[in-house]
């Protein structure tokens, strides 16, 4: 396809280009790229250019987040984008899978805070996810993703990526054309893969065809297969209590990782589902509770934070806190021992929705 100028009401072809004629170099083509994200096509935070990977003695392109805390690794080639780019993507992203958030904000220092005395990747996350929509991201770095970006996508390449794709793995294939007119240069950034063209009809045709993000078509189905039958019935029978008595409006099933358990507009409790038990994130304010007197109201333990990871796996039932920059919440780890519906729970959750 050619890019087309209007002028003197006539559409004439806009000449391509190569980033090699231009004289253009990854180097600056990644430039272009991590002070203008938007495009590739979607809102990111870039965190980081030519991250050190260690245990790889490797660097890769660009690092960021998208609104949902998903780590984005991006690897971008001014030429024809081919084998073995995939595997290189695939290394990054399983290596930095581990990457706690303390190390996400080192990355993130020398980009996003260069001039600032104190910085906070966590605030500043949350302040770009609620631009783009997502009041309640995600925790950082629950998922990972890969982007590869290159003038021209080979054949064999794209196979390979759609093969992934059916395989659960989010990897995106992005062509940037340059185009010459005079002293202006022109980039068309294009997706491939995903194929935006069926995208769209397939999940308007049948939730059973999309392989893309399937809690958002199905989302009850997909957090039962999360969370197990069980554990999904004992969501049912709180929602059941907790509805009748006023204490939330609805429930979303459309997150990834948790149902999102509404009062009015907003979402209150997120709900998490899990073989073992289920959890729930209750955000109040934290003058009105503390951790020892809910732990004593529902006869559970108090989750301790500086456990050893055997221990917390070990705990029966459990009650705990964390802080963000703009709520408060309540985390009850409520296992099978757990009477989802019993009355002392009922009670804590009906206060705090009153001190709302």
């Amino acid at each position: 396809m050619a890019l087309w100028k209007i002028q003197n009401r006539k559409a004439r072809p806009v000449p391509e280009t190569s980033f090699r004629d231009e004289r253009i170099t990854e180097d600056r083509l990644e430039s272009w790229i991590a002070s203008n994200p938007e495009l590739l096509g979607e809102p990111l935070l870039v965190l980081g250019r030519q991250v050190p990977v260690k245990g790889l003695g490797d660097r890769l392109d660009l690092l960021a987040l998208d609104p949902q805390g998903s780590v984005v690794v991006i690897e971008i080639k001014r030429e024809d984008v081919k084998a073995p780019v995939d595997i290189q993507g695939l290394r990054y992203a399983s290596y930095v899978a581990g990457w706690t958030g303390a190390q996400l904000q080192e990355v993130a220092e020398g980009t996003i805070s260069a001039d600032e005395e104190e910085f906070d990747l966590e605030v500043t996350f949350s302040e770009f996810a609620e631009q783009h929509g997502v009041e309640e991201p995600e925790a950082l770095n629950e998922d990972q993703r890969v982007i590869i970006v290159g003038q021209r996508v080979r054949d064999r390449l794209g196979s390979v990526a759609l093969w992934l794709r059916e395989k659960g793995v989010d990897i995106k294939l992005i062509e940037v054309r340059p185009f010459r007119d005079g002293e202006d240069l022109y980039l068309e950034p294009r997706v491939i893969i995903p194929p935006p063209s069926t995208e769209k009809w397939e999940r308007v045709g049948s939730r059973a065809q999309s392989t893309e993000r399937p809690w958002l078509t199905d989302g009850e189905s997909w957090h039962c297969k999360k969370g197990g039958e069980e554990t999904f019935a004992r969501l049912a029978a709180l929602l059941k209590r907790m509805e009748s008595g006023g204490i939330v409006h609805d429930a979303s099933y459309t997150q990834k990782h948790y149902v999102a358990l509404r009062r009015g507009r907003r979402t209150w409790i997120r709900a998490k589902l899990q073989p073992s038990g289920l959890q729930l994130d209750v955000r109040c304010n934290p003058r009105d509770f503390a951790v020892e007197d809910v732990a004593s109201r529902l006869g559970i333990q108090v989750f301790a934070t500086d456990m050893k990871l055997t221990e917390k796996f070990a705990l029966p039932s459990s009650v705990g806190s964390y802080q963000r920059r703009t709520y408060f919440c309540i985390r009850l780890r409520l296992k099978d021992d757990f009477d989802i519906e019993s009355e002392a729970l009922m009670e804590f959750l009906q206060e705090a929705a009153s001190k709302l």
